[in-house]
């Protein structure tokens, strides 16, 4: 069909009835997980201590699970989210991190 989506040419040829109520309930989780990220990436992001590391890892695992559903599910619209998922992730880890150094130093010179 011309002007469809991939996605909705791919969810054309593999969907059953059943395997769409299934597909419908994993689109909206994945929506509401995507929405979570970015609540959770926008604190790591704005307060980044060493309590953030707990937040971290659900954002390179969320990152992860995308970009391994895009491959295992051959859904290349779900490779670009992934990858920018992965890249916040990234730079919230580079934030916690640079925040646990701090804490750190700051700790050490109270110590001296």
């Amino acid at each position: 069909m011309p002007g469809t989506s991939p996605f909705r040419a791919w969810w054309a040829q593999h969907a059953s009835a059943a395997g769409a109520a299934v597909m419908a309930v994993g689109i909206v989780s994945v929506g509401l997980n995507l929405t979570g990220y970015e609540l959770l990436s926008r604190v790591v992001l704005a307060v980044a201590c060493v309590r953030r590391w707990a937040t971290v890892f659900p954002l390179g695992m969320t990152a992860a699970a995308t970009l391994s559903v895009a491959a295992a599910l051959a859904v290349p619209g779900l490779e670009g989210p992934g990858e920018a998922l992965l890249w916040i992730a990234v730079a919230a880890w580079l934030a916690v991190t640079a925040g646990a150094v701090a804490d750190a130093r700051a700790g050490l010179r109270t110590v001296r």
